[in-house]
């Protein structure tokens, strides 16, 4: 059995050396003999945890979710397809973001819309959305009425006046 320090074992799995103690720290590798010196003695088998966990978190699961999934791996219990209904969970997770960004980029895109170059700074509507109160602002189209939701969230927008805005308030 072949022993690697922290460093060597850093540089072996590819990250860096507070990685490698914040995993010992939380469980992810298992905590290994010190030397006399004090030196933490790895066996060789923590990098290929370590890649594990780092895979893991490539594809988007929690350091908790991985913790989850490194238990299943040694519990003679466990199923595959234990393993696959958490990475149906991710899978749905996953949507959801992807739903949640793509509210996002249609409220960065009205906001685009509506958005005159030409107005002076004080007449900024994506300013006046992003300075409003609550989660979402008004935008002042050409005619000067506010939307009455926003386009990320659906929110009801609380409208403030020109002067209102003009003042601070």
């Amino acid at each position: 059995m072949v022993y690697l320090t922290t460093g060597r074992l850093a540089k072996e799995a590819g990250v860096n050396i507070d990685t490698v103690r914040y995993y010992e720290k939380r469980g992810l590798i298992p905590k290994p003999p010190r030397r006399d010196s004090g030196y933490r003695m790895f066996r060789d088998d923590a990098i290929k945890r370590i890649v594990f966990i780092k895979h893991a978190q490539e594809i988007g699961f929690s350091l908790h979710e991985i913790e989850e999934l490194l238990f299943l791996r040694v519990s003679s219990k466990t199923t595959c397809r234990e393993v696959k209904k958490r990475t149906e969970a991710k899978i749905a997770e996953v949507d959801g973001k992807i739903l949640n960004l793509q509210r996002i980029k249609r409220a960065l895109e009205k906001m685009a819309e509506i958005c005159r170059a030409n107005k002076s700074i004080g007449d900024c509507p994506i300013l006046d959305m992003l300075d409003s109160e609550g989660t979402s602002s008004s935008l002042h189209q050409e005619n000067g009425d506010s939307l009455s939701a926003c386009p990320s969230c659906g929110s009801p927008i609380k409208s403030r006046t020109r002067s209102a805005r003009k003042k601070g308030a």
